[in-house]
């Protein structure tokens, strides 16, 4: 079965790079059409933030609403986004933002690996028992 992920905002934003290797780029666009990158709450509010205006906020939803399936946040992940921060504390790698761990929660609670291109998942996917699934979009700094 090939993978199924769950957007970060962080790769969204790199999707259409220069750099982005095309083969890459091709299969990002296939698991999209095949309904294999999801969306989360988390995402659709930094999603929403980065809109310029909002004509641009609606545009970008559509385009998500019709894109990508929808996994809900429930009261369950955002019990254990709490739990990853309280471990995360532990090693002093707690501060990481309330989205991405809200996010990681979501990837662990629906069985998705996170599409990012964050430093802070393969911190917490490290740091939280391993229960954590990531994958970069593109090599670490490779779109900067």
């Amino acid at each position: 079965m090939s993978t199924r992920y769950l957007m970060d905002m962080s790769a969204w934003a790199r999707l259409q790079h220069p750099r982005l290797p095309t083969t890459r780029s091709e299969h990002v666009a296939e698991a999209m059409v095949d309904g294999r990158i999801h969306a989360c709450p988390p995402f659709l509010l930094e999603l929403g933030y980065s809109a310029r205006n909002h004509r641009d906020y609606a545009t970008l939803m559509a385009l998500v609403e019709d894109a990508m399936p929808l996994v809900p946040l429930t009261e369950t992940a955002v019990d254990d986004a709490l739990r990853m921060q309280e471990q995360l504390a532990v090693s002093s790698h707690h501060r990481v933002k309330a989205n991405d761990l809200l996010i990681a929660a979501i990837a662990v609670e629906s069985g998705l690996t996170v599409l990012h291109m964050d430093k802070h998942y393969p911190i917490i996917a490290e740091r939280v028992a391993g229960e954590l699934s990531v994958e970069w979009l593109a090599p670490p700094k490779a779109l900067t």
